[in-house]
């Protein structure tokens, strides 16, 4: 039985997920866009990538389409939202009425596009957010039993669902009312600090351990008490917005380090209170704050805690996933994240002549990167089938060499043109990492740790100001390509080790094909591209 995933939102997507085989393909819209966070775009080219990958002719050919709202439940929360706010002159607005709507333009999308049979075809069904939010973590965690944290911006009849997983069953125990959002509060100060409140709460999290002052207005901004939620936006309403070219000054970066240390206090919270229902040592986080590898961190390092669970798109590219495990009623172990388009030798060598640039073929393309690597050139890295989720994992990468300090400056202004301040990511061996001091898997860079302080001045590149890094290990069985590439440098440097960033410029999606990677490789400061088994080259004085 074949179930497509489909979300609209301000991360469309789309999967398919087979209950034989498991998870057949999986993409976020923004990828064939070129357009990052493409809001409410609906997610034609990833429904056809999928249906091409799992070898159907038609989407008729799928036995369920698995929606990721519920029309009914945000229907009724628009309602009671529309009367807490209720003024006479919106005495004839249509808003409660609009996710209704929503569902018929969303099916006839399907018809026109897709000549979707509304008859005999395939079974439609529409999943509360949240509850897709759930699945796409725990179903996928591997773990019998766990509790279950989903945050974000926005759902159906809430902004949050706090549950208990046992084997299939998903058990809310509570949840964030509609009218409170702890996802609202992080992208509001994002805005304020002068960045994109959809796409730049990283920036924020990064920003945050500059700061030194606890602002004590976050108390009552964001509230909790015996599981409930509350928010009051009002005392950031008379904070400076920065404009996006203005310095950030002192009183910035304390504002991050408040909202980044009041989300985790909270966070811990919540934890605390499920801890009352449940005595189990897994946890599992959804939801687009679970993107927040530094609360995460904290989580983890509880002492109620023993393993965790964050998938790699667990934001609302990841509900895409949830809503065709509920359509399925299934579980699947999801330990790697290569689910999009890939390339063979033949189509790369193909654009490659079409292009008309200098490369060569070499056999052996890891010892060729980990070579230019250690003698600190940066490298493109594109191989095999796309990460889904926001993080480049490997194959879809820019990467450099860890050692030296210098290194995040030449990728952050010269390749990446972003704030010199922001941290980068490590890639490790997997079974190295525990020399630096992770002590826990991080096959998603979504977990963040303190690294080891006799360490840090080896990967001095990938260690932020807090002497603290957002990891990726890496294992043969999920990667053997790029495992092979860091071991080859580990060889030449004895650093088990590689910087390791996505493959794009600030503000636009990762890269998805090869003729992309060719003109950023000639656009920007990279020195080397690897694509399959192909490398191109610059020369530099």
């Amino acid at each position: 039985m074949l179930a497509l995933g489909i979300v609209k939102s301000h991360e469309p997507a789309a999967c398919i997920v087979d209950d034989q085989k498991g998870i057949i393909a999986w993409v976020a819209e923004e990828r064939f866009a070129g357009l990052k966070h493409p809001m409410y775009l609906f997610p034609e080219r990833s429904i056809r990538y999928c249906l091409t990958v799992a070898g159907l002719k038609s989407i008729n050919e799928v036995d369920k389409i698995c929606f990721t709202y519920h029309p009914k439940e945000r229907a009724v929360a628009a309602t009671r939202q529309y009367l807490r706010n209720f003024k006479p002159i919106q005495l004839f607005s249509d808003v409660p009425f609009t996710f209704y709507e929503n569902k018929t333009k969303d099916v006839k999308l399907l018809r026109n596009l897709f000549n979707l049979d509304t008859r005999n075809g395939p079974k439609i069904e529409f999943f509360n957010h949240h509850s897709c939010h759930a699945a796409s973590t725990y179903y996928c965690s591997g773990f019998k039993k766990s509790k279950i944290i989903t945050i974000d911006s926005r759902g159906d009849t809430n902004n949050g669902m706090f549950a208990i997983g046992t084997d299939m069953q998903i058990e809310k125990i509570n949840e964030i009312k509609p009218e409170y959002s702890i996802g609202t509060v992080y992208s509001l100060v994002t805005e304020i600090l002068g960045f994109d409140r959809n796409g730049d709460a990283g920036k924020t999290m990064g920003l945050a351990p500059y700061g030194k002052n606890y602002l004590p207005i976050f108390d009552k901004i964001l509230q909790i008490k015996d599981g409930n939620v509350k928010v009051d936006l009002k005392p950031l309403n008379g904070l400076p917005r920065r404009l996006w070219h203005e310095p950030l000054t002192d009183a910035h970066k304390d504002l991050a380090y408040s909202v980044q240390k009041r989300l985790e206090q909270v966070e811990v919270e919540i934890l605390e209170y499920l801890n009352k229902y449940d005595d189990t040592r897994n946890l599992c986080l959804a939801g687009g704050v679970a993107l927040n590898c530094v609360s995460n961190g904290v989580l983890l390092q509880h002492d109620s805690v023993d393993n965790i669970y964050v998938q790699a798109a667990s934001s609302d590219e990841g509900v895409a996933l949830g809503a065709a495990l509920l359509g399925l009623n299934m579980r699947v172990k999801m330990d790697h994240a290569y689910f999009g388009p890939e390339y063979d030798n033949a189509k790369i060598k193909s654009l490659l002549d079409n292009a008309g640039v200098y490369y060569y073929e070499s056999s052996e393309p890891e010892k060729i990167a980990a070579e230019a690597l250690a003698k600190d050139k940066i490298v493109g890295w594109f191989q095999g089938r796309m990460e889904v989720g926001p993080r480049a994992l490997g194959n879809r990468s820019i990467l450099a060499n860890p050692s030296k300090a210098e290194m995040k400056d030449a990728v952050n202004l010269r390749v990446k043109h972003r704030e010199n301040w922001r941290p980068l990511c490590p890639s490790f061996l997997a079974e190295r990492a525990g020399e630096f001091g992770i002590n826990h898997e991080s096959p998603f860079m979504v977990l963040s740790f303190d690294i080891a302080p006799e360490k840090r001045g080896d990967i001095a590149a990938v260690v932020h100001v807090d002497g603290s890094a957002r990891p990726q290990t890496v294992t043969p069985e999920q990667n053997r390509k790029y495992y092979d590439l860091i071991k080859h440098f580990d060889k030449q440097t004895g650093i088990p080790v590689l910087m390791n960033t996505s493959l794009n410029i600030q503000g636009q999606p990762i890269i998805e094909n090869p003729k992309q990677a060719i003109a950023f490789f000639y656009s920007e400061g990279a020195d080397m591209m690897v694509l399959g088994n192909y490398v191109l080259e610059k020369a530099r004085k």
